[in-house]
């Protein structure tokens, strides 16, 4: 590993007693135009007078942009990588959190993570449902129980963390330290930046330890009472401020019906509210992740609301009440600790290949290398992100097999507050043979890849092309069954696929009856479609 000095230019060998001196030298090509690229390149011997100094030849040529010689050293970012680690490739620790940053009574780590429960206390949670047997409960003493089991739960597996309870119906209450509780002043509901900025004034007072407080959250949540509308929008933008001053936090934002007060009310279910995608952002950023309950038979605009999970790495879920399966669901939710915070990945092929992402939150060519990025905030260990390469221009070049340079870069902050850059390079064979390519393929990396696509397609309406997919990839697992792990993929891909597709062929048909416009997409899609859509999108 080398690196370029910012004041001489030189080429420097990367080593423990070189690092500090190296890492301005990253720093300079971190620009929002330019991410480091680190190549596999072969570099001449050490200078005699300098054992850390390197030099370049004129024949070296960078394995996927195609420039040769100097040029293939960028000079404003990370000199190539000379030899990767072998498996999960090299790691760099870019910075560490300053000592400043700590809470006072803490001597390592940063302060606890948060988690906020954001309850519906509208008057639509006072419905009575039957459930199993002969007795009957409110929809907010479903969520009561829920959230009690959860905070007992909490006080056994993370006893350190920080839990806060917000409300909302007609009003924004969040309940903060010493059982006191802020109401959030109406005329405040009508501005994002005065809601966060609130939330983020309150954080301060959130201070107390589940595991200290158990017993008054627990009487907090059972003395809540349903009454007025739905203010859902000023609550998530209070709880993402609360959130954004602990990295790592959690929001669970549970609710029966509709937004209706404040910013991001919906007026028109068929219509996207750019609230939802604008604090989805501003979370993600913050390294909140936000997951959304409703109760099915309910109409929540899901289509907006699982913005903000898709954005942030949380989870949407729709639960039957009549069966109690409330809790559970939360608890899925809570047992997946943030591993880390501000993913961005960046993905860079050579040869003239191309990267297929049309989710990709910036793609550019440069020379023969393509450079896709995509920000995922935070994940767990049940996040994955799946990509497609077309490599026709690669076997077009030459007969027969031939290789294909890749780079991954993980650029992260870990829970702890250390920002890394871990980089893993491959150069995976390509074939214009279908028995060599589907020979030993990794049936489950597939499966996702298909369900991903799928629903990616469902979710701009184009129903056909998307059930087109699912036939293609189960096709490819049956042609490409070798052994036990490849049928478990498949399995488990076709009990995926089939619910997906059941959504899609029901709302092709509800098209065809009701002579809507297939390209009206999204507009019109249930709740329920909409959370399927989102769920396989994001298919763990």
């Amino acid at each position: 590993m080398c690196f370029r000095e910012v004041e001489t230019g030189r080429l420097r060998r990367w080593t423990e007693s070189t690092h500090q001196a190296a890492l301005p030298s990253a720093s300079e090509g971190k620009g929002s135009s330019c991410m480091p690229v680190l190549r596999m390149l072969e570099v001449s011997g050490c200078v005699d007078c300098d054992p850390e100094e390197v030099s370049v030849t004129s024949s070296v040529q960078c394995e996927f942009c195609g420039a040769a010689g100097a040029e293939a050293w960028h000079t404003r970012g990370i000199s190539p990588v000379q030899e990767m680690a072998e498996g999960c490739g090299a790691t760099y620790l870019l910075s560490t959190p300053a000592t400043d940053e700590l809470p006072d009574d803490s001597t390592s780590g940063l302060a606890p993570s948060m988690v906020i429960f954001c309850i519906d206390v509208s008057a639509s949670m006072h419905t009575s449902l039957k459930v199993t047997g002969n007795g009957s409960v409110t929809r907010l003493q479903c969520v009561q129980s829920a959230v009690s089991s959860q905070l007992e739960a909490l006080r056994k597996e993370q006893p350190d963390c920080v839990v806060v309870i917000v409300t909302f119906g007609g009003e924004v209450c969040v309940y903060t330290a010493g059982g006191n509780s802020s109401l959030v002043a109406q005329r405040a509901h009508a501005s994002e930046a005065d809601l966060v900025a609130k939330g983020k004034e309150l954080g301060g007072s959130c201070t107390e330890k589940v595991a200290d407080v158990l017993e008054r959250l627990q009487a907090t949540v059972g003395g809540l009472k349903p009454c007025g509308n739905t203010a859902l929008g000023p609550a998530l933008a209070v709880a993402v401020g609360l959130a954004s001053c602990r990295t790592g936090s959690k929001i669970v934002l549970c609710t029966d019906g509709m937004a209706n007060n404040g910013v991001g009310a919906i007026g028109d279910r068929n219509s996207v509210v750019p609230f939802y995608g604008d604090i989805g952002l501003r979370a993600a950023e913050e390294g909140t992740c936000i997951s959304i309950v409703t109760m099915e038979g309910e109409d929540c605009s899901m289509e907006n609301l699982g913005i903000c999970a898709d954005l942030t790495g949380g989870q949407v879920e729709m639960v039957d009440l009549q069966h109690l399966t409330l809790n559970s669901k939360v608890g899925a939710m809570l047992a997946n600790p943030t591993l880390a915070t501000s993913l961005k990945i960046t993905l860079i092929v050579g040869s003239h290949c191309s990267v297929r992402d049309a989710d990709s939150d910036e793609t550019r060519r440069r020379g023969s290398a393509c450079i896709s990025v995509r920000k995922l905030g935070s994940v767990t260990a049940r996040s994955d992100l799946t990509f497609e390469l077309d490599t026709s221009t690669v076997l077009q070049a030459g007969a027969g097999a031939s290789s294909l340079p890749v780079q991954l870069q993980l650029h992260y902050t870990l829970p702890s507050g250390e920002e890394l850059l871990q980089v893993l390079t491959a150069q995976p064979l390509c074939s214009s043979s279908r028995e060599e390519a589907e020979a030993d393929i990794n049936g489950t990396a597939v499966a996702l890849w298909g369900l991903h696509k799928a629903a990616r397609l469902a979710q701009q309406g184009t129903y056909r092309s998307a059930r087109s997919e699912l036939i293609s990839t189960c096709r490819l697992l049956q042609r490409a069954m070798r052994d036990q792990a490849h049928q478990e993929a498949y399995l488990a891909f076709v009990v995926q696929a089939e619910k997906l597709d059941g959504f899609m062929r029901e709302r092709e048909l509800q098209e065809q009856v009701l002579g809507s416009s297939s390209t009206a997409g999204q507009n019109g899609r249930d709740d329920d479609a909409s959370r399927s859509m989102y769920d396989n999108n994001n298919r763990k």
